[in-house]
This record gives structure tokens, C-alpha cells and sequence, in this order.
């Protein structure tokens, strides 16, 4: 090997290779002297013999020949070798022989014929150089450190470029590095198993040690969270009966803690809140009032399914807007059912019949009233042009006096037994249950003779009009769905709900709603499994409707009232109906059988009229919104202020973070009941 320069320059150095083959040992060998040289970094080129350029000849300052048979003949060596003779006639070339023999004729002074190097290189040795013999390796796998042959050939060239003082000890220093490399690796593979085997102790331990403190975290969580819970509740309790009491605190007052009784989430306080609004706010803040209604209107004699109101004096009022409506109205009738939009109305009339009227079968004796020849009738009344149609004794006969009893005469049915006829949502069918023969009549508004018969297999607890146009009717043992138009069953289901007083049917949610006494249970169509009941406080639920996105139930009956929420199965608000509904301030008793019942359109409101009593006067209509969060709005409006701090501290006693009522931003939606 040429004699290595004192001091090494940071150049490149070229690699030059005959053949392709040659190019992986040559990409294997300029990486190995680049990790060899640590700090002393070279940029090592291996080039084809044919594409080495002068200007990288020119730029290097050490040239490595790869020597194979063939070498000589290869003209892009000689013209490698010749522009780098010509840039530095004395800076020697660097030999690695791959394969072949390389041997040196002492006598001459050079290589002998048969040595693979290039007639060019032979004359620039005056004695014999030393280089690096890579030719008993075999394949890619052998161009590694870790192979003796690559890395000794290795190491004596890293020892001409790098200036080092001997080849042995570059190659001493690598094998030192490798055994303490391989050391280190040994000592790794010892210790892993034995922290393996520690963390296979210590792990499970402390994972359950873990667990069980983040348990014991959120019980205490849980713990606390219960206590501020049942602090609350307590206050809230104690809020809503101060709120009920009547002493001498001030309307607004009582307002406040009951409203503050609603932040905290007490069930009762909505209906304490309407209270003291029907008590204190009637006039200031009314709840729904019929606006514009006068007391030459008269009382009140039907609710449309839609919540219209028809007066006595054939005023109708639309819901929503309550403006008032003319309609023609005959004199001194009883309106037994209104249709959706006011259009028409069926109404009890008196005419003479007949001493008999043949009904199921049967003869029964036309005992009007005070005995005389006449029976009371039924007429569907088109309230726009005056209009009456009388309907057949069948569908008339539960409301037209007769009797198969001599001296007695049908009254109308009360209580629990008492079916009103109703309209189709859309008003084209009237809809009217036969008591004394287990039937129901439809009977199309536009041609009332022409009555479709739906025999029932058992006596009718509730009939109601669908929005997909069909009718449900629900008997003691089946839940039919039928077709108006024809009368064709649709849909038949067997279902027990014998002892019910009355029920209605949520077909979104496939159940229905019993009333039994004064309590509700609902019921799965299909299966008959009871999702749950609700005591709604009142002695006898005669009446139940539901509003049409099918979320809220009202139950009247016995003078009183319920809000029910059908999907949590709480009670919003309970009362007499003269407390939780605002009076539209008709005249009149409100003693009769029971309570009418209907929600408007969009289910914000809900109306109630008592029926008429023995007396034949009317009664009052009470409005109710339906939302309880309007109550709480209202008496904050009432109230006009919020608690101050003293009588925070007197009465709700909580830390003053808790939510304040009637405070801007509180209770964007209703609080969970």
C-alpha cells in the first residue's frame, strides 16, 4: 500500500468498479469504511469504470481499484486511470482484488502478465504495494463487519485513508468494539428473562392496586355526589311546602321558592307554581285565556279534537289563535261532538219516532220526555250553511231516550261507561259507539246515510282516530285498526284490558295506556308486558288523551285533573281543575259526569270542560300549557326579581353556586323530573 499521508484530507474517495456485479460489495465496502471512520467522514463514491468523470477524479484523493479478470481490457478504465495520472502523476492508486490472482515479478519490478491489473497501474509501483484481498468471499451476505475475510480487506484500506498507524489495530479496535457490542447484547439477553419474570410478579399487583383505588375514587365520588343529590332534594322539598303555605309572605315570594323548588327538580313544584299563578296572576299573567270572548257567547258546548271551542251561541273559536268564528247553530242544542276545524257538529234533537224503534233486535218504547210520544234524536249539523241530516236510530240510540223497559227512559250513559262520538282527523268520518249493541257506526260527514257497521267482539272502551286516517278501538279482550271507508279490519291483536275504565292507544309506541281507578298502566301490544305504572292522585280516571307526538297524557276525571309524562312515567301536574287550569270564565256547573278532554294541533295546550250536569247548564273551559317551563317562565315575569341574598340564606340554605331562579340564561329546557 502506498504510504499514507501525514495529515488526512476531508476529500472523497472513488471507488471504481468494472462490472455491475461488482457494485453491491462496492456499496457494502463504502459503508463499512464511513463507520470506520468515524469522526473522519468521507464521501465515498462507487462508480461504473465507464461513468467515472474527470471532474470527480479531479475532486478525490484517493482512488480505489476493484481488480478481476478482464480489468485491462475494459477501455473506461484506462480512461479513469488516464485523467487520474493527469491530475496527480504521483498520488497512487488503492487496489482490492475481487477475484483472480494477484502476483509480482521481482525481476521486473511488476505485476506478472497474468495479475488483473491494468496495464496503465503496473508502472506506477516501484516495489510490490500491498492491498486488500476480498476474493475468497461469497455471496452478499459474506460483504459484512461481521465476516473475518470483509473485515480484515477492510480494515487495511481504512488504515491508508485514514492515517492510522496499522491496519491490525483498526481491525484490533473493530474486533473490540464487536466483542464488547456482542457483551452487551449477551447482558441484555440475561436480564430480560429475570424482569420478566419480576414484572410477571409485580404487575397483576399493582394493576389491581390501581383498579381498586380508581373504585374507591368513584365510590367516594358516588358518595358525594348522592349527599349534594339528597341536600338538594331536601331543599327543594322544603322550598315547594313553604312556597304552599299561606301566611304572610308576599305573593312574589311564594313565587320565588316555588319557582327555586322547580331549579332544584322537586315533582311537585310545577303544580304549586300553577297554583299560586291562578291564585295571584290570573289577571296579569293569564294562562290561555280566550281572548276577545264575551259573556253573550254563551257557555261552552263541545271541544274539537283539534282543541276548538263552539259557544252556545254558535260562536266558534279556532285553537291557537282563538279568534272567533260565527257558525249557523240551531237553537237550544245539545252539541255532543265538534269536528276538527269547526265545520261540523253532532247534536241531540227531539222528534217523533214512533211509539217503538227496533235496535239490535230488539223493540224498545219511545219514552220521551215527561212520557209523551216523542224521542230525543241524533243530527250531524253542517255548522257552515245550517244544514241538518238526521242519522239512523242505530247509531243514535245510546243518546235517543228509548228503553226496553215500559216506564224508563235511556239516559245519557255517565262516568266510566260514557263514549263520546268523535270525528276522523280529517273530519270526513264521524265515528259513533253503539252501547246497547256492541258496535261501531261510521258515518262519512258528506253523505250520512250511507253508515258502515263494524260489529265489536266485546263491549268498547275507547275508540280514536288515527293520523294515517285509520281508527283504533280498543274492547275488554282485542285491539282492532280498521279502515273507515269500508269498515275492514286491518289489524287485530288480543289483548286483556278487562276492568278498564278507560285507555288509550300510543301507536308510535306500540302500547296502550289503562286507567284503572285512579292509577295507569302501560301495556305492550302484541306481548301484553307492563312497562310500568303511574298513580296520577286522582280517585277515578274517566277520561284520558294523549297529545299527538304521543310524549304527554292528560287524565280527568272526578273534578280534577293530571299531566302525565308517557316517556319518563312521572306526573308533571296534578289538581283540582279549577287550580291547574286557567278559566275562560264561562258560567255554568261543572258537575257532570266527567271531564272533556283535547289537545291542540302542536300539543302545547290542552283544553278541559266539565260535561254538562242534570241542570243543563254549561261550565267552565280551563286551558293548561302543556310545558311546564312556561309556569316557571310566567311566575319569574310575575315575580319581577330574584331571592336575595338574606333570604337565600333563610330558606334555600345552599352554597351560592347552586343555579339562582328567575336569574338570566336559567332553565333553557325543562329540568329532569
Amino acid at each position: 500500500m502506498a504510504e499514507p499521508p501525514k495529515t488526512p484530507r476531508p476529500h472523497p474517495v472513488v471507488v471504481l468498479v468494472h462490472t455491475p456485479d461488482q457494485q453491491p460489495l462496492a456499496r457494502a465496502l463504502a459503508k463499512a469504511l464511513r463507520r470506520m471512520g468515524r469522526t473522519r467522514k468521507r464521501h465515498i463514491t462507487a462508480v461504473l469504470s465507464g461513468r467515472a468523470t474527470p471532474g470527480q477524479l479531479a475532486r478525490a484523493d484517493h482512488l480505489l481499484l476493484l481488480l478481476s479478470p478482464g480489468l485491462d481490457s475494459d477501455p473506461g478504465v484506462g480512461s479513469a486511470l488516464a485523467d487520474w495520472h493527469e491530475t496527480g502523476p504521483d498520488r497512487p492508486v488503492l487496489l482490492a482484488l475481487v477475484s483472480g490472482t494477484l502476483g509480482w515479478d521481482k525481476g521486473l519490478g511488476r505485476f506478472g502478465a497474468d495479475s488483473p491489473v491494468p496495464q496503465a497501474a503496473r508502472s506506477a509501483y516501484s516495489s510490490e504495494p500491498g492491498y486488500a484481498d476480498f476474493s475468497g468471499l461469497e455471496g452478499a451476505r459474506t460483504h459484512s463487519l461481521s465476516n473475518d475475510d470483509f473485515r480484515r480487506g477492510t480494515g487495511q484500506i481504512a488504515s491508508a485513508l485514514y492515517g492510522l498507524p496499522a491496519r491490525d489495530q483498526l481491525d484490533g479496535d473493530d474486533i473490540r468494539g464487536h466483542q464488547r457490542r456482542r457483551r452487551l447484547r449477551i447482558a441484555f439477553l440475561a436480564i430480560v428473562p429475570a424482569l420478566a419474570v419480576v414484572a410477571a410478579l409485580t404487575v397483576p399487583q399493582a394493576l389491581h392496586d390501581s383498579q381498586e383505588a380508581a373504585r374507591e375514587r368513584k365510590a367516594a365520588r358516588d358518595a358525594e355526589q348522592t349527599a349534594e343529590e339528597n341536600r338538594r332534594s331536601a331543599a327543594a322539598r322544603r322550598l315547594v311546602n313553604r312556597a304552599q303555605k299561606e301566611d304572610s309572605d308576599s305573593p312574589e315570594l311564594r313565587l320565588l321558592l316555588a319557582a327555586q323548588g322547580f331549579v332544584l327538580g322537586d315533582a311537585q313544584a310545577g303544580s304549586v307554581l300553577h297554583s299560586l299563578l291562578r291564585t295571584y296572576g290570573e289577571e296579569k299573567a293569564p294562562l290561555g285565556l280566550l281572548e276577545g270572548r264575551t259573556d253573550a257567547d254563551g257557555a261552552p258546548l263541545a271541544l274539537g279534537p283539534d282543541g276548538g271551542v263552539l259557544t252556545g251561541q254558535g260562536t266558534y273559536y279556532a285553537p291557537g289563535d282563538w279568534k272567533p268564528r260565527t257558525t249557523v247553530l240551531p237553537d237550544q242544542l245539545e252539541v255532543l261532538a265538534l269536528s276538527p276545524g269547526g265545520r261540523h257538529a253532532v247534536v241531540r234533537t227531539t222528534r217523533k219516532i214512533g211509539s217503538t224503534v227496533r235496535v239490535a233486535g230488539a223493540e224498545h218504547r219511545c219514552a220521551g220526555p215527561r212520557d209523551t210520544a216523542a224521542c230525543t234524536g241524533v243530527d250531524l249539523v253542517d255548522l257552515t250553511t245550517g244544514r241538518a241530516h238526521p242519522l239512523p236510530p242505530e247509531v243514535s240510540a245510546a243518546r235517543s231516550g228509548l228503553s226496553d223497559m215500559p216506564t224508563t227512559t235511556q239516559r245519557q250513559p255517565a262516568g266510566a261507561d260514557f263514549l263520546p262520538d268523535i270525528f276522523s282527523h280529517d273530519g270526513a268520518y264521524l265515528l259513533s259507539v253503539g252501547t246497547l249493541t256492541h258496535s261501531l257506526y261510521v258515518v262519512p260527514t258528506l253523505d250520512p246515510a250511507r253508515v258502515v257497521t263494524v260489529g265489536l267482539p266485546a263491549r268498547p272502551i275507547a275508540v280514536q282516530s288515527l293520523k294515517d286516517g285509520t281508527v283504533s278501538v280498543l274492547t275488554e279482550k282485542t285491539w282492532l285498526v280498521l279502515r273507515p271507508l269500508d269498515g275492514r279490519v286491518v289489524r287485530r291483536v288480543e289483548l286483556d284490558v278487562g276492568g278498564a275504565q278507560a285507555a288509550v292507544v300510543r301507536p308510535r309506541a306500540r302500547e296502550v295506556v289503562l286507567a284503572k281507578g285512579g292509577r295507569l298502566t302501560f301495556v305492550a301490544i302484541g306481548t301484553g308486558e307492563e312497562r310500568g305504572s303511574v298513580d296520577t292522585g286522582l280517585a277515578l280516571v274517566q277520561q284520558l288523551a294523549v297529545d299527538p307526538a304521543e310524549g304527554t297524557l292528560v287524565a280527568t276525571g272526578g273534578g280534577g285533573g293530571a299531566l302525565v309524562d308517557a316517556e319518563d312515567l312521572g306526573v308533571v301536574a296534578r289538581g283540582p281543575w279549577g287550580v291547574l287550569g286557567t278559566s275562560a270564565r264561562f258560567s255554568g256547573e261543572a258537575d257532570g259526569p266527567g271531564i272533556e278532554a283535547s289537545f291542540t294541533q302542536d300539543g302545547s295546550r290542552v283544553l278541559m270542560r266539565p260535561l254538562i250536569g242534570e241542570s243543563g247548564w254549561g261550565s267552565p273551559v280551563y286551558i293548561w300549557d302543556t310545558d311546564p317551563l312556561s309556569w316557571y317562565r310566567a311566575s319569574c315575569a310575575l315575580a319581577a326579581r330574584t331571592l336575595t341574598d338574606e333570604e337565600w340564606k333563610k330558606y334555600v340554605r345552599l352554597d351560592q353556586d347552586v343555579t339562582h331562579a328567575c336569574t338570566a340564561g336559567t332553565l333553557r329546557r325543562q329540568p329532569s323530573r
